[in-house]
């Protein structure tokens, strides 16, 4: 019994941690930037959280104008 429930918990590790094909895309003000939309191959969730530029913010312009910037993974 300890054995089949060991393998289970192992399984399950495996499945959350799975690498796969990951994208960031980002929209400006409510459009899609295609030129910010960037592929990563075989990489976790885990990775595009913390390592991939994949960040939204806000741009304030000189003029006091702020254009909004939002990424997501996907």
């Amino acid at each position: 019994m300890k054995k089949v429930l060991l393998a289970a918990v192992a399984g399950m590790i495996v499945l959350a941690s799975c690498k796969k094909d990951r994208t960031c895309e980002c929209t400006t003000d409510g459009k899609v930037d295609i030129s910010s939309k960037n592929t990563y191959v075989k990489v976790t969730k885990k990775f595009m959280q913390n390592n991939a530029e994949c960040v939204s913010y806000n741009h304030t312009a000189i003029d006091g104008t702020v254009t909004k910037h939002v990424c997501e993974i996907k």
